[in-house]
């Protein structure tokens, strides 16, 4: 190799270590703040469409001794998101038609 050369090996390695930095870089932007267990309202949203969308699918079933719903309480499934549960409708555990109100209005505006 002459002098002043520079030995491809090196470039390819170059290259590949941008690469890595580029994805590493990008994968923490699109993660936002979600380390850590913190979850944002819109995710929540997202999770709550996704639940009452499967308690939808079994029509709203609950268990009438204990009023708990089939699909569970939702803060059970759920529980990053306890801190938006009043921004999104859904009760704390109590009240099935409640949460079923709040899941008819998810499935509706979405």
């Amino acid at each position: 190799m002459s002098k002043g050369a520079v030995p491809i090996p090196y470039i390819i390695a170059l290259l590949l270590g941008i690469a890595v930095v580029a994805i590493l870089g990008y994968w923490f932007f699109v993660l936002g703040g979600q380390w850590g267990g913190e979850v944002t309202l819109a995710t929540c949203r997202t999770r709550a469409h996704t639940y009452c969308a499967g308690w939808q699918a079994l029509a709203y079933a609950y268990d009438e001794d204990t009023g708990e719903p089939t699909v569970r309480w939702f803060s059970d499934n759920y529980p990053a998101c306890n801190s938006y549960n009043a921004a999104i409708g859904f009760s704390e555990k109590d009240d099935a038609d409640t949460d079923r109100t709040a899941c008819e209005n998810i499935l509706t505006t979405t």
